[in-house]
C-alpha cells in the first residue's frame, strides 16, 4: 500500500510538472534572430561592447526577461550586453513575428556584431562618437522557423509516457522493496527533476554529478553503524519543523527563481508548485545523505581529541602553527599581489582614496572608520600596495587563528593543512585580498568574531581567556564600523551575548559586550562628527529597497495608491520607472539618470516612503516579495538567475586623476583568465552563497541536536544576513563573501563538539 501511494504521488506530480514544458513552439510560427559579439572594433572605438536595448514585435515591446541568454551575455540596467569577445550567440525567438525590430546602443565603446536571420548574415559596426541607437529590422517570411505538430498530441503523448513511467516505477519499487530502503526513490526523483532540463539551468556534467550523488545515497542504509532514526532524523516536533523548513528553503534556492520569479504573471502555478515539491523531495534525501556523511565522519574520529590528550600548548608551538598556516596563505595570495600591483581599485575604492589623502572631505557613504585606517597606513607609504599588504596580513592572520584554534580543539594537522591550502587557492580569497574594499576587513572582522565565540563556547583559547575577551571587544567594534549593516549584526551579538552571560553569571563577558557597545556609540556620536568632521551618509540609501519594490509594482502595472503614484512621479516620471526597472539592481535609477534618483530621494521623508512601501506590499504582496528576493538573488539563489549578473571581482584600477595604474603583465592576464574560468565553470561553489546557505542550515541542524548553546557561533553570520535581507539591492559578491569563507572553519568546528573537555589552559575561567 505504501509503495503504491508513493508511486501514485510521484506520477501525479510528474504529470503536473510536465505542463511546464514550453509547447507553444509546436503550433506557432517562430522567427529566429541570432546575435554574435565579434570582439572586433574600428580604430576609433574604445571597446567591443554590444548592447541590446529593446526588442519590438507587432509594435509592442518584447520583454528581455523572456530571453534566456547564454553565460557570455549579462543583463544590466534592463539591457543585455556581451561579456567577452567572440561570445556565444544570443538567440532571440519571436512568436508570430510582425515587423520585428531590435534596438542596439551605439556609443564610443561599441564594437562590431554579426546578425543572422531569414535574410542572411550581416556585420554591423555599432561605434558612434556620441551615444545613439541603431535599429535592426529582422526578416520574416519563408525562412522563419516553423515546427509542425499538435500541442494537444504532445501533451497526450507526454502524459501517457509519464503514466507508463509511473507503472514501471510501481513495479520497480515493489521489486526493490522500497520500505526497507526509501533512498532508492532518489533515482526516479532525479529523473523527474532533471530530465525536463528547460526548468532549471544545470549543465549536463552537473546533472551527471547529481545523479552519482543520488546513487550514492542509495547505499546509506547498508551501513549498520549509523541509525538514521537515532543519529540523523528529527526527534521531536521542533526538529521536524526546523528540518522541513530547511528542505523547503533548499528546494527554493535551487528552483525558486526559475519557477516563480522570472515571469509575471506566473503561468501554470499548479505545475510549478508540483515541480517544486518533487525537487524538494529529492533534496530531502540528499540532505539526509549530507547529515549521514557528517555522522560517519564523527564516528571515525577518536572519542577524545588528540590535541586535548597532549595537555598544554606552549606559546612556541602556537607561533609555529601561525607561521605555517600564514605562510601557505600568503604564498598563494602573493601571486595576486604581484600580478595586480599595487592593488585592485574600483570607483568606490577611489572615492575612499581621495578622502584618505585629503583631496576631499570625509563622507560616511563608505564608512569613514575604514577610510581613516587607510589614511593612517598611507602616512607610512603613500601607495595602494600598503593597503593590499595590510588586508592580506589581516585576512591570513584571522584564517590562521581559526586553524590554530581548530588544532587546539583536536583537528589533525593534515586536515588543517588541506583547509589552509584550499583557502589559499580559492580564487575569491586571492582576488579580494588585494582589492581595496571596505567589505574585506569587514569580512575579516566577522570571521574573527565568529572565532571568538567558538573559543568562548568551547572554553578553548588560542592564547588565554583574557586575550580572548580583549579580542571580543575589538572584533565587535570592527564588525560594527567597517560596514554600515555590520552595526546591526554586532548589536545582535552584543544583546544575545549579554543575556547569555547574565544568565550564566559571566560578568567579564557581559562587561566586554557593554564596553564594545559603548565604544561604538562614542565613535559614532562623538568622534565621527566632532573629531573627524564627517558628513553623515544620506538617509536616501536606506530607502533604496522600498523605492525599488514600488518601482517593481509600477513596472508590472500593479495596484498603487494615488498618493504613492504622485510621490513616485515627483521622484521620476512614471514612464521612466517603467522603462528602466531592472529586477536585480537599483543602480540605473540611482546613478545613471539625469538627475540621479539618489539626489531626489534624499529629499523624501523616510516615514512617508516606508508607509507607501507597506501599503504597496499589502496590495501587491507577490510583486513586492518577488522584487525583494530578486534584489538579493546572489545571497540565496544557488545558480545565477537568467538576466541577472554577478559582480564578483575587479581586476583593475579604474581611470583616475591620481596617477594610479597597473601594468599589463603576463601573470596578470593568466590570473584574469583563471578568475574568468572559475566564474564560468564553478560559480555556485566559488562565487555565490546560496549553496553554502543550504549546507550551513543543515550544519546548524546537527549542532542544534548536539549542543544548542553552540548555535551562538552562527550569530554574526545570521545578523549580517538579516540586514542584507532588507537592504541588499545589487548582486555584488563582496556583500556575501563572509558566507563561503566561514563554511570550512565552522564545519570542522562542528566535529569537535563531541569533545567536551577543553585543553588545560591555566588562564581559562572555571566552569
Amino acid at each position: 500500500m505504501q509503495t503504491a501511494l508513493v508511486s501514485t504521488v510521484m506520477s501525479v506530480l510528474a504529470v503536473f510538472t510536465i505542463n511546464l514544458l514550453d509547447l507553444s513552439s509546436y503550433s506557432t510560427s517562430m522567427t529566429l534572430v541570432r546575435i554574435t559579439a565579434l570582439g572586433e572594433k574600428n580604430d576609433s572605438a574604445k571597446g567591443t561592447e554590444v548592447w541590446v536595448q529593446h526588442i519590438f514585435n507587432n509594435e509592442t515591446t518584447y520583454s528581455l526577461d523572456n530571453l534566456h541568454p547564454p553565460r557570455d551575455w549579462e543583463s544590466r540596467f534592463n539591457f543585455l550586453y556581451s561579456l567577452k569577445t567572440g561570445s556565444t550567440p544570443l538567440e532571440i525567438y519571436l512568436e508570430n513575428a510582425v515587423n520585428p525590430r531590435i534596438r542596439f546602443l551605439k556609443h564610443p565603446w561599441s564594437g562590431k556584431m554579426k546578425i543572422e536571420d531569414a535574410a542572411g548574415t550581416n556585420i554591423v559596426d555599432l561605434y558612434n562618437p556620441v551615444e545613439d541607437s541603431y535599429e535592426y529590422k529582422a526578416s520574416t517570411g519563408l525562412a522563419s522557423v516553423t515546427q509542425k505538430g499538435s500541442a494537444l498530441k504532445i501533451v497526450l503523448l507526454k502524459t501517457i509516457s509519464i503514466l507508463a513511467i509511473g507503472c514501471l516505477l510501481y513495479a520497480l519499487l515493489l521489486l526493490l522493496n522500497t520500505p526497507k530502503n526509501p533512498f532508492l526513490l532518489t533515482i526516479p526523483l532525479w529523473a523527474f527533476c532533471f530530465f525536463p532540463n528547460t526548468l532549471i539551468s544545470f549543465s549536463f556534467i552537473q546533472q551527471l554529478l547529481l545523479l552519482f550523488l543520488s546513487i550514492a545515497c542509495c547505499y546509506i542504509p547498508r551501513d549498520s553503524t549509523i541509525s538514521i532514526s537515532k543519529h540523523i532524523s528529527p526527534r521531536n516536533r521542533t526538529e521536524k519543523i526546523f528540518f522541513i523548513l530547511i528542505i523547503l528553503y533548499a528546494g527554493f534556492a535551487f528552483t525558486g527563481s526559475t519557477l516563480f520569479l522570472i515571469d509575471y504573471p506566473v503561468k501554470n502555478m499548479i505545475g510549478r508548485i508540483a515541480y517544486f515539491l518533487l525537487f524538494s523531495w529529492w533534496v530531502y534525501f540528499i540532505g539526509i545523505g549530507f547529515l549521514y556523511l557528517l555522522q560517519a565522519i564523527r564516528l571515525k574520529l577518536p572519542p577524545t581529541a588528540p590535541g586535548i590528550a597532549e595537555g598544554t600548548f606552549s606559546l612556541k608551538t602556537t607561533i609555529r602553527l601561525y607561521g605555517l598556516f600564514m605562510s601557505i596563505l600568503l604564498l598563494c595570495w602573493s601571486f595576486y599581489f604581484i600580478a595586480f600591483f599595487p592593488a585592485n581599485m574600483s570607483a568606490d575604492s577611489l572615492v575612499q582614496w581621495s578622502q584618505a589623502i585629503g583631496a576631499s572631505p570625509y563622507y560616511d557613504a563608505h564608512p569613514v572608520f575604514h577610510t581613516f585606517l587607510n589614511k593612517t597606513l598611507l602616512s607610512m607609504w603613500r601607495t595602494p600596495a600598503i593597503l593590499a599588504i595590510a588586508q592580506m596580513l589581516f585576512l591570513s592572520g584571522i584564517c590562521a587563528s581559526f586553524l590554530v584554534f581548530l588544532y587546539k580543539r583536536g583537528i589533525s594537522l593534515k586536515a588543517l593543512m588541506v583547509l589552509a591550502l584550499l583557502t589559499g587557492i580559492a580564487p575569491a580569497n586571492g582576488a579580494l585580498s588585494v582589492t581595496i574594499w571596505k567589505d574585506i576587513p569587514f569580512t575579516c572582522s566577522l570571521v574573527w568574531l565568529t572565532l571568538i565565540l567558538c573559543e568562548i563556547i568551547s572554553k578553548t583559547y588560542i592564547f588565554n581567556y583574557r586575550t580572548t575577551l580583549i579580542f571580543l571587544v575589538l572584533s565587535l567594534i570592527g564588525v560594527a564600523l567597517f560596514r554600515h549593516n555590520g552595526f546591526f549584526a554586532a548589536l545582535l551579538v552584543i544583546i544575545t551575548l549579554s543575556v547569555w552571560a547574565f544568565r550564566i553569571r559571566k560578568r567579564e563577558i557581559l562587561l566586554c559586550s557593554l564596553l564594545s557597545l559603548a565604544g561604538i556609540i562614542v565613535y559614532k556620536r562623538l568622534i565621527m562628527p566632532y573629531a573627524l568632521h564627517t558628513q553623515p551618509v544620506a538617509e536616501a540609501y536606506t530607502l533604496i529597497a522600498p523605492m525599488h519594490g514600488i518601482a517593481a509594482v509600477i513596472h508590472h502595472n500593479g495596484q498603487l495608491a494615488p498618493e504613492t503614484i504622485r510621490e513616485m512621479d515627483m521622484l521620476l516620471p512614471i514612464a521612466e520607472w517603467k522603462k528602466h526597472y531592472y529586477a536585480y539592481s537599483a543602480d540605473y535609477y540611482l546613478y545613471h539618470l539625469d538627475p540621479p534618483v539618489i539626489q531626489t530621494l534624499t529629499k523624501t521623508n523616510t516615514g512617508k516612503m516606508m508607509s507607501m512601501y507597506t501599503n504597496t506590499f499589502l496590495n501587491n504582496p507577490y510583486l513586492v516579495t518577488g522584487d525583494r528576493l530578486n534584489g538579493l538573488e546572489l545571497l540565496w539563489n544557488v545558480s545565477r538567475a537568467n538576466n541577472s549578473f554577478t559582480h564578483a571581482y575587479h581586476p583593475a584600477i579604474d581611470e583616475n586623476v591620481f596617477g594610479l595604474r597597473q601594468s599589463d603583465t603576463g601573470l596578470r592576464r593568466i590570473l584574469i583568465k583563471f578568475l574568468d574560468f572559475s566564474m564560468e565553470k564553478a560559480a555556485p561553489l566559488l562565487w555565490r552563497s546560496g549553496f553554502f546557505n543550504v549546507l550551513f542550515l543543515l550544519l546548524l541542524f546537527t549542532i542544534f541536536r548536539q549542543n544548542r548553546r553552540s548555535c551562538l557561533v552562527f550569530l554574526p553570520m545570521a545578523g549580517t544576513t538579516l540586514t542584507l535581507l532588507v537592504a541588499m539591492a545589487h548582486q555584488d559578491f563582496r556583500y556575501v563573501y563572509y558566507i563561503p569563507l566561514l563554511f570550512g572553519f565552522l564545519l570542522l568546528f562542528s566535529f569537535t563538539l563531541q569533545w567536551l573537555t577543553p585543553p588545560n589552559n591555566e588562564n581559562s575561567p572555571s566552569s
